[in-house]
């Protein structure tokens, strides 16, 4: 766990806070997906824009989709691997990435080669 930083909140009340600002966070990344989803919905059936207009209105959207996705797994709101919004999370320094304490245990679990042999 040498290349991992731990933030354990201990006290039941700032948890409970935490885990409601994780949920406004979730609530708005989802939020701003479904307006363009609604969006790629509008330009589709807009009669005025022509088809390569349409098509380069649509991809730009379709290219901003995945970019909040991904940087709301990255962020510390969520564990990427058991999408858990309500645990403590741990910084994995060679991933570069936030896992739950669980899941972080997982992924630098030291296999003990000589075992094997």
């Amino acid at each position: 766990m040498e290349n991992n930083r731990i933030i354990k909140v201990r006290n039941r009340q700032l948890k409970k806070i935490r885990d409601i600002l994780r949920q406004v966070i979730w609530l708005a990344v989802n939020r701003k997906i479904e307006d363009l989803i609604d969006n790629q919905f509008e330009v589709l059936s807009n009669h005025y824009l022509s088809k390569t207009e349409k098509n380069r209105n649509i991809k730009s959207i379709n290219d901003r989709i995945p970019e909040f996705k991904y940087s709301f797994e990255k962020s510390i709101c969520i564990c990427p691997s058991c999408s858990s919004r309500t645990k403590d999370l741990g910084f994995n320094l060679i991933r570069l990435t936030w896992y739950c304490i669980d899941c972080l245990n997982q992924i630098t679990r030291k296999v003990d080669i000589n075992k094997y042999f």
